[in-house]
């Protein structure tokens, strides 16, 4: 019994043996599992870890080697080309500061000079403080900052512009303009930022929006305002005109951007002529007048448009809203936002915002109010680059005399100045007037026509006498009568000189060569035997007296915008021509004038005259 007892003490402790040695066994077992997965996470994280630092060494290394390449690349290419930068071109400039081939009679003030790798750098285009010049390929110089861009483009056609933001170049127009007509080739526009061309060969024309992204295009019967940055069109308008009784779409015609303390806008488009507007448009591009206002009739100041409207100056914001009116009386022009006008027999200045008057003169049936650039708002800076660094900043406002005053005086400024005063500088030297503008009509058929000046304030001698209009029947062959039957070969008459030519181009004239001179470029220009025989009758023994000279031809856009002609019916062609001759001493290099020739359809206006320097 007892051994039974024992052994079966000795087989349950032997199980409790053998559950403690399978339990231990177990837990060893488990230890060494969990170990194992220890082990390996951390065999894993620092393997991780060493490939992780290696791949960013390498990477760091291997942009580091990137930087120092390009920086090499940059250093290489910067040294290579202070190298070859041996050459200087210089910059010249004019009276008024704008930039221009040299020339001794007008374009003799250095601006500025550019470093250049070629001896031979040529001038291309020139605008404000940025030049595009040939210098082994074209390239852009930038006198804000002394940078000088290389550009992608070639150097193969006639026209470029320069579009610019401020201080910085965002690209270049380029086009082809075929000059005996109103029509454009197709142009396109070089992006400075990527090198690349947009908008090649789509549009006919073409023009920058100076200190904007914009740009607007021609195309068909429409004008389009373009974001040069987006690439997309923001806005569009038709607007045709006639050109040498050829019906052409604005091809020539602008549409600007004014500017605002708060960024606002108003856009406007012009004719072709860059002269009447046509269109206001808001900064919501929202038409705010649709009607032709000429130059002088219109200004901005700030955020706002003023724009003269009979004996009424409206004020618009640049959201299109009116923002105020006033009743004046005889206005002559607006200088931003002031208003020319006279008013119980004087000449005043009125600022529409304050509704201050400032009374400058008596005025006098002798003055004629000078719409062109002299008259104008001039900063110290604007007036220091005319070299009038005696004359205070201020309001300027110019009257030429039909005929001198008693103090021998030929007109007068007066300046309102920014303290306040007003200041006179008497004009002394001669303005001499265009002389003998004589106008023949030809019609298809016998017309009874009507002659009308633009400004005819203007008008100093007239034959026949012009009371406001001219009423003439004319008859294909130019023979004109007048009510009374009385016969005129052509319609004559005499102005007061309201606007120069600059001589940037035209043509070196000598007394021995003038007569070949003469013939041959009037047969260009477009005047038929008999008009070509009286002009050279006229201005041949002027140039001959002169001996040596320097001529432009001012030509139908021009002489439309200084002094419209208005004529009824409308003629379907019409040429006028206005020689500008000034006698100099010796050679003139002066940039050869292009001439266009005029073609003659249907009711046939041409006019000739001309102005001596």
């Amino acid at each position: 019994m007892e051994n039974n007892n024992l052994n079966q003490n000795e087989e349950s402790n032997l199980e409790n043996n053998i559950v403690t040695t399978e339990n231990t066994i177990k837990e060893n077992k488990k230890n060494n599992i969990l170990f194992i997965v220890i082990i390996s996470i951390l065999l894993l994280a620092i393997g991780g870890y060493f490939i992780l630092s290696k791949v960013l060494v390498e990477d760091n290394q291997t942009k580091e080697k990137e930087n120092q390449e390009k920086y090499q690349e940059q250093e290489t290419e910067e040294t290579k080309e202070k190298e070859v930068l041996n050459y200087t071109l210089n910059i010249y400039k004019n009276s008024i500061g704008d930039i221009c081939e040299y020339n001794e009679n007008y374009c003799k003030d250095l601006a500025f000079t550019i470093k250049t790798k070629t001896e031979n750098a040529k001038l291309i285009k020139g605008q404000d403080a940025f030049v595009l010049y040939e210098d082994d390929g074209l390239r852009i110089y930038n006198n804000y900052d002394g940078s000088i861009t290389k550009l992608n483009l070639e150097n193969q056609y006639k026209n470029y512009s320069i579009h610019y933001d401020n201080d910085k170049v965002l690209g270049i127009v380029y086009y082809n303009e075929d000059e005996q007509s109103c029509k454009y080739s197709l142009s396109g526009y070089y992006n400075i930022k990527n090198g690349q061309k947009i908008y090649d060969n789509k549009y006919s024309y073409i023009h920058t929006v100076s200190n904007s992204s914009y740009l607007t295009a021609a195309l068909g019967d429409s004008i389009y305002l373009l974001n040069s940055e987006t690439e997309k069109v923001e806005l569009s308008s038709i607007q045709k005109y006639n050109h040498n009784g050829e019906i052409c779409y604005i091809m020539g015609g602008y549409m600007f951007k004014s500017y605002s303390n708060n960024n606002k806008s108003i856009y406007y488009i012009t004719d072709a002529d860059e002269f009447n507007v046509y269109k206001f448009y808001s900064n919501d591009k929202k038409i705010i007048l649709d009607k032709e206002i000429v130059e002088g009739n219109w200004s901005f100041k700030d955020e706002y448009l003023y724009v003269i409207d009979g004996e009424i100056i409206k004020k618009y914001d640049m959201d299109g809203s009116l923002n105020a009116t006033k009743t004046i009386g005889d206005v002559k022009g607006l200088l931003e936002n002031y208003a020319i006008y006279v008013e119980n027999g004087n000449l005043s200045l009125k600022n529409i915002d304050s509704d201050k008057t400032i009374v400058l003169d008596k005025w006098n049936e002798n003055y004629v109010y000078d719409k062109s650039l002299i008259s104008g708002v001039y900063s110290r800076e604007r007036l220091d680059s005319m070299g009038e660094k005696d004359k205070p900043e201020g309001v300027y406002v110019v009257v030429y005399y039909k005929e001198k005053d008693a103090n021998d005086n030929y007109g007068m400024e007066y300046c309102y100045t920014k303290t306040g005063e007003i200041k006179t500088f008497a004009i002394k030297h001669e303005q001499g007037g265009r002389a003998k503008p004589v106008l023949y009509l030809y019609p298809s058929k016998t017309t009874d026509i009507k002659v009308e000046f633009a400004h005819p304030e203007y008008l100093t001698t007239t034959y026949p006498k012009y009371d406001n209009v001219w009423e003439v029947t004319a008859y294909p062959n130019g023979d004109l009568y007048d009510k009374d039957n009385k016969y005129y070969y052509g319609l004559y008459w005499d102005e007061i000189r309201y606007s120069e030519v600059d001589f940037h181009e035209g043509f070196y004239v000598t007394k021995e060569n003038a007569i070949n001179f003469l013939e041959e470029k009037l047969n260009i220009i477009g005047l038929n035997p008999k008009e070509r025989n009286e002009f050279i009758m006229y201005w041949l023994p002027i140039l001959e007296n002169n001996g040596k000279s320097i001529v432009y031809f001012e030509l139908t856009k021009e002489r439309e915008r200084d002094n419209k002609l208005i004529i009824t019916p409308k003629p379907d062609s019409i040429l006028r021509v206005s020689i500008h001759i000034k006698k100099v001493n010796d050679y003139v290099n002066i940039k050869e004038q292009k001439l266009a020739t005029f073609k003659r359809h249907g009711f046939t206006v041409v006019e000739w005259g001309g102005m001596t320097y």
